[in-house]
């Protein structure tokens, strides 16, 4: 029994003595610098903050033990350590030097050494060039050795203290220095500091291994290691996020933009990114409400900070082989156009007649397997940058080089060699730009592609033409044929024919007609996705969705039609982007009582598809329904001719065509109002991942003419209500001769017929008002202002009058919809509405074009100081407070002002101009408008 004891006090201790030997004092004394941004420094208060501080502090709360920080400037700090004025060094570079003098812990970040160069020294291709200037470093700092290893007899400034470093590259005392990954934002001239020194010209010059160091005290060590062996690896990435990445507004997307891309993505002078990339993403951060904040930088750079977690996502970049498996593509945003460049004075050359030569290719081209298939006569040789691959031209290493259309001439231009290079006639082969984010983050990976997808072609065409040229347009192309990679194209060729699968008897979106041919609304844009695809896609019918639905579990088919969002989770089939988006609509008896809005359904019985996503859903809208499932909408019908239900539910389309067809002229139609719409989407099978691309990509074609000629097409349909025909064809007959009886039925008949046309004039108007109008402002949407002003243009044309067009974007509407959510900003917005209709005349129309834009059409100007009153009248009315129900708040207006005819004839022009117009009020301060240009 004792010796039981024995050996189990004797486990006891055994399993205990790990956690004898972790047991640290307290409190602990750390060494930090008072002045190593993000690290480690004080704040304005004078307390430590940084990476190193905040993780010590979890350390010792782990360990239930206090610290204290000891701050001093960096050269101090080591003297404390080897003095024994403090326990241990909470943060340093290791190095094999200091690996001799300490004992090193690692922390397990990883930090680099930079040299941050001036924005007015030329590029420098690598640390070596550096040797002509003066660096500036920090006395007793791991950069001094590093450099002194790297470039031999550099010439070094020291300085005692950072602080002292900045102020002499503020002053121009210094072009070049040293320093860790961040320029302190608590630096006093940070903002000065930061335009001189950008990001996009640091240098990264070596990677450090951030460690604690002990000097003579190897138990501290030992228990420092079992401590630091218990912080999760989920901390690091933390500290990391919170320190390492750019400093912003909460919530704030940050966004890595790889520079020296121009036209497609740059920096100005000041630091500020721009590009056609760039507008894409702000239009989508306009689009989808999120704010965004661009971090410009060199590829490498980018690419890592992405790897780390320091930004979100990479606006745009090529992928291939090399791409690190740390990120992933989220959308497909952009692709551009690669030519052969090569020097003016070997004459015409071409790549298809060249034999045994080499040609330089970009180190990150997504290409470069392409080229040596349809090249195979030919080397290609990889190059980080356009200069060095100039220079390997002029020594003759390489013929020439494969560059983008759009970006080589700028390039070109830039660095003064335009007119010494020649491109190639006609396009070698295409690169795809992708958004890149870290691999498993699906949630932004969605969220970015949810954001492109609903940017109109119209608007993405608007974007490119401000940028481009018609050569190098890559939306423009989509009207014609869809543009694919060479990745998308042999997919397809590989796949043929592509199977679509439909219900035979799912009018309007897919049936077969009398003569046995499939139709409907999916089958006409599949028609066109197909023709632009330039592929085969065969139509398989089925009679049921049960049957469709075995087929394609078991691939038989390869996507569906039809088919609205699926459940949170769910991993049977992948979904395009939607291809149309109905609304709901209730049919009922012309006796039964008006219903126009969901919650009238309350007691009711009703009837609807039980394969629409809505016959789950429609529990969460209304309480205390009666609903019914039925296999198909004639079913449905059924049910409420014979009084077992009250009302059927189904899409407007469907139910306006199926009364069209029927004969049934006893029954109503009208719109529910109250209901989500309900996107309708491509299903496809679940290993056929690049048809939903090449699908999104033909749906993308339609643009906003195609979708409305199918719109128009399936929408025209006839409301019939009244008493079924056949049925009182019937009961005329047996009536007989009796006079008295017909005449009574004529009269019902008649009015029957009058009823009919009443409500089906209120439908259509209705369907056409909703086409046309904004759902929110109910003012004239995009199309609607587009055909008014076309009309007044030949209006004006033929009287010779004057018309203006104002393009109003607000001012401090997104703060406002940020802070307080849609919900205050759409009241915001019905508040506007008011301001504007106020401040013109009833002959002019004010249009929603989107978001917060507002475009007004003033007709019948006698001058141009007309439109310049109502611009004036609005910004004086938005000075006022607006009171929403969250309180009091205030907007402004950026307006710009175009003129017919002096600034366009026609709606698109004049359109532009506005627009652009707006835009440089938003440069020149906001909250106000202009011309075209100062006057008459």
């Amino acid at each position: 029994m004792k010796q039981g004891i024995s050996k189990l006090l004797y486990l006891i201790l055994f399993f205990m003595l790990p956690l004898v030997q972790a047991a640290l004092p307290s409190p602990l004394k750390i060494a930090i610098s008072d002045n190593t941004y993000p690290y480690m420094f004080l704040n304005q208060q004078g307390e430590p903050e940084g990476l190193v501080v905040d993780y010590w502090q979890h350390i010792a709360q782990q360990q239930q033990i206090d610290v204290q920080f000891i701050a001093a400037n960096w050269p101090k700090t080591i003297e404390l350590l080897e003095q024994g004025k403090v326990d241990f060094h909470g943060g340093l570079a290791a190095n094999p030097k200091r690996a001799q003098q300490y004992q090193l812990g690692d922390i397990g970040v990883n930090i680099y050494n930079n040299i941050f160069v001036h924005r007015d020294m030329p590029h420098f291709k690598n640390v070596q060039e550096l040797k002509p200037l003066t660096i500036g470093v920090i006395e007793r700092s791991s950069h001094v050795a590093t450099l002194q290893t790297l470039i031999p007899n550099v010439k070094l400034a020291y300085f005692s203290t950072i602080q002292d470093l900045y102020t002499a590259a503020v002053q121009g005392e210094l072009f070049a220095f040293s320093a860790l990954d961040m320029l302190p934002t608590t630096y006093v001239d940070f903002k000065q500091l930061n335009a001189l020194f950008p990001l996009h010209k640091k240098m990264p010059i070596t990677k450090i291994d951030l460690s604690y160091a002990v000097y003579q005290k190897p138990t501290l060590f030992e228990q420092l290691q079992l401590a630091t062996g218990q912080v999760e690896p989920s901390l690091i990435r933390q500290l990391e996020q919170r320190w390492l990445g750019i400093q912003v507004e909460k919530d704030t997307l940050l966004l890595g933009v790889p520079v020296n891309n121009p036209p497609y993505m740059n920096i100005t002078a000041e630091g500020e990114a721009r590009g056609l990339i760039i507008e894409l993403w702000q239009a989508w951060a306009e689009q989808t409400g999120k704010k965004i904040a661009f971090v410009p930088d060199t590829s490498a750079n980018t690419v890592r900070s992405l790897e780390q977690g320091r930004i979100d996502a990479i606006v745009a970049m090529t992928i291939n082989e090399q791409t690190s498996d740390k990120i992933t593509e989220a959308y497909h945003v952009y692709s551009f156009n690669s030519l052969f460049y090569y020097p003016k004075v070997k004459g015409e050359l071409r790549l298809d007649t060249l034999t045994d030569e080499t040609v330089a290719v970009f180190q990150n081209s997504p290409y470069l397997a392409e080229l040596k298939q349809k090249y195979p006569q030919l080397s290609f040789k990889l190059f980080v940058s356009l200069e060095d691959i100039l220079s390997a031209v002029q020594q003759q290493e390489v013929i020439g080089f494969i560059g983008g259309a759009a970006i080589i001439p700028v390039r070109l231009q830039q660095l003064n060699v335009a007119d010494s290079y020649i491109g190639a006639a006609k396009p070698i082969v295409e690169g795809a730009l992708f958004a890149l984010v870290q691999t498993g983050n699906e949630g932004l990976s969605n969220e970015i592609h949810q954001g492109f997808a609903s940017l109109s072609l119209s608007q993405l065409e608007a974007i490119e033409k401000r940028w481009l040229d018609e050569p190098e347009r890559y939306f423009a192309k989509f009207r014609q044929k869809v543009p694919l990679t060479a990745t998308e194209q042999s997919w397809l060729d590989a796949h043929q024919p592509i199977k679509l699968g439909i219900v035979k008897d799912l009018p309007p979106m897919e049936f077969v007609d009398d003569k046995g041919e499939a139709a409907g609304i999916t089958i006409d844009i599949v028609n066109v996705i197909a023709q632009r695809l330039n592929t085969q896609i065969e139509i398989v019918k089925f009679d049921s969705f049960t049957e469709l639905k075995a087929a394609f579990k078991q691939n038989s088919i390869d996507f569906i039609g039809s088919i609205g969002e699926q459940p949170a989770g769910e991993k049977t089939i992948l979904l395009t982007e939607a291809y149309w988006s109905s609304q709901w609509a209730i049919i009922s008896g012309v006796s039964s009582e008006k219903v126009n809005n969901v919650k009238q359904l309350a007691g009711k019985r009703v009837a609807i598809y039980k394969d629409y996503a809505m016959a789950n859903e429609l529990p969460n809208y209304v309480h205390g329904t009666a609903i019914t499932l039925t296999d198909n909408l004639k079913q449905a019908i059924n049910l409420l001719q014979h009084g077992e239900v009250d009302a059927v539910i189904e899409s407007v389309e469907a139910a306006g065509q199926f009364l069209r067809d029927s004969g049934y002229v006893n029954l109503q139609i009208q719109v529910l109002e109250g209901l989500a719409t309900d996107p309708t989407m491509f299903g496809v099978r679940l290993d056929y991942q690049p048809l939903v691309v090449l699908l999104n990509k033909g749906l993308r074609s339609l643009g906003e003419e195609g979708g409305k000629q199918i719109y128009n097409k399936w929408f025209d349909f006839q409301i019939n209500q009244g008493l079924d025909k056949a049925q009182f064809t019937r009961l005329m007959m047996q009536v007989g001769g009796a006079a008295s009886l017909i005449i009574m039925f004529f009269i019902i008949w008649n009015y029957s017929l009058r009823k009919e046309v009443n409500l089906r004039r209120r439908a259509e108007d209705k369907m056409r008002f909703m086409a046309t109008h904004d759902d929110l402002t109910q003012l004239p949407n995009r199309i609607l202002l587009k055909e008014r002003l076309e009309q007044a243009l030949l209006q004006h044309a033929r009287h010779n009058e004057m018309l203006g067009l104002l393009f109003i974007d607000l001012d401090g509407f997104k703060d406002i919809n940020d802070k307080y959510g849609h919900d205050v900003g759409d009241e915001l917005l019905q508040h506007l509405v008011t301001i504007l209709q106020g401040s013109v005349r009833k002959s002019d129309t004010v249009s929603r074009f989107g978001g917060d834009e507002f475009v007004v059409l003033l007709t019948g100007l006698m001058h141009r100081n007309d439109a310049a009153i109502v611009a004036e009248k609005v910004l004086q009315r938005l000075k006022q407070s607006i009171m929403l129900s969250i309180g009091s708040v205030t907007i402004g207006a950026s307006i710009g002002i175009a003129i017919y005819p002096d600034d366009g004839t026609d709606s698109d022009k004049l359109l532009k101009v506005a627009d652009n117009l707006m835009y440089r009020v938003k440069q020149q301060g906001k909250n106000q408008y202009c011309f075209s240009k100062p006057g008459f």
